[in-house]
């Protein structure tokens, strides 16, 4: 099997499970039109999402691996990521051209006939950023073993998180990609912090349950955004202490008032 397999190999796994093309992305935490464009051959899936398909759906690497010219595929792998480099490192230099495929493709040094078998435009590169990250942010919390939200995301998303540092870095600091990439955020967490809060009992009264996850969930986003926009952000072993005090308390305990008449 070549590249060129890999399309049906997809299909195939779907196929066999049942699955329709959004339910198969559900459980990918991917969107109905990646899936379709893997199954269509118009870009290709990177290899550690292929091994998540293969752990997802327990199908043996061994049947994907022994059949790939694996030396044709790292290769293309590693120009697809050449693209997505590119993409990102236009965004970090605020310049706009980030969104003309045509400029990413020649910032890349890719050739052009074979970038476009990867991305047709500049809004496919985002989204594959944007759901790749996703991706490993939602199957670390579904996966985790931690009973309590924060003790998910303090012993098991953190280093996810600074894995992918590089990238969120310039997704949330960017102002040509930041405004997408907040609303993208918000929008998907939460969500999937409110359907995973059913068992929990809220504290406050008012504001509502809605207004308050929505109030938890985007402050837990600015400590992700503030941690990861810094210079050199601190390693997740020791930013667990940090994000267990910021957890732990109210803004008003963040300060002391001194009196300025004495």
């Amino acid at each position: 099997m070549t590249c060129k397999y890999i399309p049906k190999f997809l299909l195939n796994i779907r196929v066999d499970q049942g699955l329709t093309q959004a339910e198969f992305a559900d459980r990918l935490f991917i969107s109905p039109k990646t899936i379709s464009n893997w199954e269509r051959g118009i870009n290709l899936p990177p290899l550690d999402v292929l091994i998540n398909i293969s752990k997802t759906f327990q199908v043996p690497l061994a049947r994907l691996f022994e059949q790939i010219d694996q030396k044709n595929f790292t290769v293309h792998d590693a120009e697809r990521k050449k693209l997505i480099n590119a993409f990102l490192l236009l965004a970090s230099q605020n310049n706009i051209n980030c969104y003309d495929i045509n400029n990413v493709i020649a910032e890349s040094g890719v050739s052009h006939d074979l970038a476009l078998t990867f991305f047709r435009s500049s809004a496919e590169i985002l989204q594959d950023i944007e759901q790749t990250i996703n991706m490993a942010i939602l199957s670390t919390l579904t996966e985790s073993k931690a009973n309590k939200l924060l003790e998910k995301i303090s012993d098991d998303l953190l280093p996810v998180l600074y894995d992918h540092h590089s990238a969120l870095k310039v997704l949330y600091s960017s102002d040509v990609i930041s405004g997408h990439w907040l609303h993208s955020l918000q929008k998907t967490y939460i969500k999937w912090i409110s359907d995973n809060l059913t068992n929990c009992q809220f504290n406050i009264l008012n504001p509502s349950q809605s207004v308050t996850v929505e109030l938890s969930t985007k402050f837990l986003l600015a400590i992700f955004e503030t941690w990861l926009t810094q210079p050199f952000p601190e390693d997740p072993i020791i930013f667990r202490s940090t994000f267990g005090q910021l957890t732990n308390m109210s803004i008003v305990d963040c300060f002391n008032y001194v009196d300025s008449n004495n």
